[in-house]
């Protein structure tokens, strides 16, 4: 039987550096767009990057990843996990549960 993991959105807060069970926990980075541009803590992107305040033009926004990146991430899990649990941030503020139910 093939073990079970967890995939979350990287809001995610931890209260421990390192803990039991850290190795089947998965992190989808969330995109942040600012200036009409669209930047990924995969891409390296920094929120300190950011400035202090955010003006008319600056418009940040946190995005959800596309279907198609959940889709890629449950594909591969999916030839090591039986079952995957997600946990995301609040559907309400970004829809990370409605693009990761459409990729499954």
């Amino acid at each position: 039987m093939k073990p079970t993991c967890i995939v979350t959105d990287s809001s995610v807060q931890f209260n421990k550096s390192v803990f039991s069970g850290q190795s089947i926990i998965n992190i989808i980075p969330l995109e942040v767009s600012f200036e009409g541009k669209n930047a990924s803590e995969k891409d390296g992107f920094q929120l300190t990057s950011l400035p202090q305040y955010a003006d008319d033009t600056l418009q940040p926004a946190v995005k959800a990843p596309a279907p198609e990146k959940f889709y890629e991430l449950f594909s591969d899990l999916g030839q090591t996990y039986e079952n995957i649990i997600c946990i995301f941030t609040s559907n309400q503020l970004i829809p990370c549960y409605d693009n990761a139910q459409l990729a499954a």
